[in-house]
């Protein structure tokens, strides 16, 4: 386990000023951990390649120890997870990415290096159309076990991460500030939600300011862990042009809903489309057959096996919500007739077994 002090010293390297991303990923790959950028010598820190001694100066003065500690605080009283460019936890798909942050923070239940990672964005004014079909394609992206990844901005953001809890799919947003906050404020429940089976992700401390300039370096993160990044539907200069571009240049595959040439929000989508920066698609299984991606089976005598090995309050919940549309907790009560602590306990540990997935208001489903 990560010791505080070293927790504290991977904080203060973002803090260190004129050391950025790529900088500070050079100090730590050059001496090891963070700790040891700290304790290097003047002549040692000018060895690397881009740290002059202005530089190396800054880093062996460094006065902002209170404030990076004041960070680990936050972080430890709020149960937020800590993920260093070195930890197996950091999302390996950024690691190819030259400016990835050096340290993301993270809320909720998330494997930052799943199988399968999607974007899905577009314009916050987004039509009925493009409602409908981010709905459909999240249904659709279901059999292949994506985790979708958006921004939790209004419009076909929000569509996407609440179709992704619909569908019992993780979903990950990735902000543009700390965690102290969430923008918009109309958007908390729908976090709240996420927490169970994904959850929130940034770069930002929650000190730093909220800033415009945030949004296209929150964009990079979405674009750099996402195998592939779907645009819906966007204006000509619409934030998920910068997303999509952004994961061209990182060699990501990129798709576009095409659009009504006199619909403005369809004529960002159809630009990238037009250029061969992105390719047109109707539905998830033209993501999936780009991507190579074969849909998920589940085997029906491992299933059987683990079923008759889960105790008998398990099996009373797991049978009750086979076949079956998503069920209110108070349903499934009345189905097994179990007490409400033996009830919360078996729905606990079938979730912990990646039996069954939460859903948003008390709801439960079969995976």
């Amino acid at each position: 386990m990560t010791s505080d002090r070293m927790r504290i010293c991977q904080i203060a390297l973002t803090l260190v000023e004129g050391i950025g991303d790529v900088l500070a990923r050079n100090l730590v790959s050059h001496f090891g951990d963070a700790q040891s950028v700290f304790g290097a010598s003047l002549k040692a820190l000018t060895a690397v390649p881009g740290i002059s001694r202005k530089r190396a100066e800054a880093i062996r003065n460094f006065s902002g120890w209170h404030l990076a500690e004041s960070e680990w605080k936050f972080v430890t009283r709020h149960q937020i997870d800590l993920h260093f460019i070195q930890d197996s936890s950091y999302p390996g798909r950024l690691l190819h990415i030259a400016d990835a942050p050096v340290i993301l923070y993270s809320r909720g239940r998330m494997n930052l290096n799943a199988e399968r990672f999607v974007a899905v964005v577009g314009t916050r004014r987004c039509t009925d159309e493009g409602r409908r079909f981010t709905e459909q394609l999240i249904r659709g992206l279901k059999p292949y076990g994506a985790t979708v990844v958006s921004g939790l901005a209004y419009g076909i953001d929000g569509v996407a991460h609440q179709s992704a809890m619909q569908e019992g799919l993780p979903t990950i947003a990735v902000l543009a500030h700390g965690l102290n906050r969430i923008y918009p404020s109309r958007h908390a429940a729908v976090a709240r939600q996420m927490m169970c089976n994904g959850g929130l992700l940034t770069e930002f401390r929650h000190t730093d300011p909220f800033e415009a300039q945030n949004f296209p370096l929150r964009n990079r993160i979405i674009a750099g862990m996402c195998d592939a990044t779907i645009v819906v539907e966007t204006p000509r200069e619409g934030g998920a042009l910068i997303t999509a571009r952004l994961a061209a240049g990182y060699s990501r595959e990129v798709f576009c809903v095409p659009g009504r040439p006199c619909d403005p929000q369809a004529q960002g989508c159809n630009a990238l489309i037009r250029s061969q920066l992105a390719t047109l698609i109707e539905s998830a299984d033209d993501v999936a057959e780009v991507m190579g991606w074969k849909q998920h089976e589940s085997s029906p005598v491992r299933q059987a096996q683990l079923f008759d090995e889960l105790p008998a309050e398990e099996q009373q919940v797991l049978q009750a919500l086979r076949n079956s549309q998503p069920q209110h907790v108070d349903a499934l009560a009345a189905n097994t007739r179990l007490s409400s602590s033996a009830l919360a306990m078996a729905l606990l540990q079938l979730e912990l077994k990646d039996l069954i997935t939460a859903l948003p208001g008390k709801q439960y489903r079969c995976r």
